[in-house]
């Protein structure tokens, strides 16, 4: 697992570029970010991060903390994973980066929160098994016959779809504001 926990981080570009040695700086966003109505959160769009992972075991989280237009498309083949998957407010340490501290450029923080425009698909194809280990937001599930998802031992975890609880059955297909919650 690496350090910080994250195995993907989708995030906006913070480098200033060549400018920065000359007293350029990066400043965070401020605000939420505004929701586009006409950008498809369930879609794959030939912009967005997709990524595949076959036949391994993987520890760690996922995150999409981008606030522009862009899905993070993640596929399972035979694939064992314990973390979070999640659209996230991704957040530097300090709102206002120049030379002197530009060791605080690609370094933030994952706060899981509801997708925006940065949607979250996840397809758990036959054998393939995530263990859910904190709330995470998604804006597309697939989960194949075969595949399962769960709670750590010793808990338990629900799904919801716009806010209206859902089983989890293999062989499903949710789409919506997805929330997966564990609970002790």
């Amino acid at each position: 697992m690496p350090a910080n926990g994250t195995l993907l981080q989708l995030m906006e570009n913070d480098d200033p570029g060549l400018a920065f040695v000359n007293a350029s700086v990066y400043t965070e966003p401020s605000g939420l970010p505004v929701k586009d109505s006409s950008f498809d959160v369930t879609a794959v769009h030939s912009s967005d991060a997709v990524a595949t992972f076959s036949q391994i075991a993987l520890t760690g989280n996922f995150f999409n903390g981008m606030r522009g237009n862009m899905n993070m498309v993640l596929t399972f083949n035979q694939a064992r994973l314990t973390g979070v998957i999640s659209a996230s407010l991704a957040r530097h340490a300090v709102s206002t980066i120049t030379s002197a501290s530009y060791q605080q450029l690609g370094e933030v923080s994952n706060t899981p929160s509801p997708v925006m425009n940065n949607g979250v698909s996840v397809t758990l194809n036959a054998g393939s098994r995530w263990t859910v280990t904190g709330t995470s937001y998604l804006s597309k599930l697939v989960l194949a016959p075969g595949a399962t998802l769960t709670a750590p031992p010793g808990h338990t975890l629900t799904l919801t779809v716009d806010g209206v609880a859902r089983p989890i059955v293999a062989g499903q297909s949710y789409s919506g504001n997805i929330v997966l919650t564990v609970h002790s």
